[in-house]
């Protein structure tokens, strides 16, 4: 029978390990696997940290940021990487603030409006005692043709204030799954939902419709339309109308 002969690590090493050398080695690796660089770190910008966004949709932004003392808040900073754009800072405490080192995650979103181009993002973390640190990071926003687009909306209602009209043109890759209409008004509002044969399923539709607010008293209301695709992504348009 093959035997197995095992060994005390403690019994071989013991002259070793009384060695003031030794201990002296072991507390110096100690203290440095106990302490924490601080600054920001691992910086990724978009999807899988692709470094892409895209005009109308948010983004995920993620880094490893750690703090002397503790982290006060962080701050998000993107502009152009050169002429005129799409210019944003924002600060951000939720999952950090108060602690030595964490992940930071948020997600930024992009507006509708905003010029397709070459950007560079800045995250800047504040410590509690004032230090700063930051990471910097380029990225392209493009424009996405699979998402839903919804054109300027005709907002009118008649003399006698009980019909009111609505226009626009709708562009869904996606196809229409739905479109609603919220009317918001200081003491009355209303939600409608068209989704008939003739709409859904569409991949381009001239929406032109007339809503019932007879019941609406005077005064001011802003109407939003929602389209919606078959992959539950959205687009709006809004305007508004007074009732008199």
């Amino acid at each position: 029978m093959k035997s197995i002969t095992t060994k005390r690590i403690g019994d071989s090493v013991h002259g070793f390990l009384n060695r003031p050398t030794f201990v002296l080695l072991l507390l110096v690796v100690m203290a440095g696997c106990g302490r924490q660089e601080a600054g920001v770190s691992k910086l990724r910008i978009g999807a899988d940290g692709n470094a892409e966004a895209f005009v109308g949709q948010s983004f995920p932004v993620e880094a490893h940021v750690a703090a002397t003392t503790t982290i006060s808040e962080a701050e998000i900073n993107i502009r152009p990487v050169s002429g005129d754009g799409w210019v944003f800072n924002g600060p951000f405490s939720e999952g950090i603030a108060g602690k030595k080192d964490a992940t930071f995650a948020a997600r930024i979103d992009v507006p509708a409006d905003t010029e397709p181009g070459n950007y560079t993002l800045t995250l800047r973390v504040i410590d509690a005692d004032g230090s700063v640190s930051e990471s910097t990071g380029d990225f392209r926003i493009g424009i996405d043709s699979t998402v839903p687009i919804a054109g300027d909306l005709d907002v009118g209602i008649n003399a006698a204030g009980n019909d009111l009209h609505l226009e626009t043109e709708l562009t869904v890759p996606g196809k229409i799954d739905q479109v609603t209409v919220e009317i918001k008004g200081d003491a009355w509002s209303d939600e409608v939902t068209f989704a008939g044969d003739r709409l859904v399923g569409q991949l381009a539709h001239h929406f032109h419709e007339h809503i019932a607010v007879a019941e609406a008293p005077k005064g001011d209301y802003r109407v939003i339309l929602t389209v919606a695709d078959q992959r539950g992504r959205r687009a709006q348009a809004e305007g508004t109308f007074t009732k008199k």
